[in-house]
């Protein structure tokens, strides 16, 4: 499952000894995510404790891909795509959610972006998924833009508002 881009960047599965790495570049993004919506993404009090026990269960876990990005021994990013049931009403086939994706860098969304989510399709079609969910905000247009750009389209959107 690991695997290096020809810009150098490796991507290799999430161990529990990169949990807390991961968790401080998620926790950056979710301060971001509040900022854009923030009834949506407001922080429950101890996020950061239970992601980390959330993550940490997922290490490992076959039908899941929980995948880094690493650079000279730094994870600088990390993409995660769980095994998703399809309403009964639907057929759509094994289907993944790739929901938690975030960097370090956003200065380096494509290049290192661009190397976990090749991955993470690797590696959902060895698992034999059918189809790839990918959860996004729509004010990330960094984002959305690297989806789009891999062939990704909109299938449903999510509206919101405080009451």
């Amino acid at each position: 499952m690991a695997s290096q881009s020809e810009s150098g960047i490796a991507t290799r599965p999430a161990t529990l000894g990169d949990i807390p790495e991961i968790v401080g570049i998620l926790g950056a993004y979710r301060e971001k995510l509040a900022r854009w919506s923030p009834q949506f993404w407001r922080p429950a009090p101890g996020s950061a404790a239970m992601t980390t026990m959330y993550l940490g269960s997922l290490v490992g876990k076959k039908e899941h891909i929980f995948l880094v990005a690493e650079e000279a021994g730094a994870v600088i990013g990390f993409a995660l795509a769980l095994e998703t049931p399809a309403p009964p009403v639907y057929a759509p086939g094994d289907t993944g959610t790739l929901d938690d994706f975030a960097l370090s860098d956003d200065d380096r969304w494509e290049e290192v972006a661009g190397a976990l989510l090749a991955a993470i399709m690797r590696n959902a079609k060895k698992l034999g998924w059918k189809q790839l969910i990918a959860v996004s905000p729509k004010a990330d247009g960094l984002k959305n833009r690297l989806l789009e750009e891999a062939g990704l389209v909109v299938a449903s959107q999510w509206w919101t508002m405080k009451l």
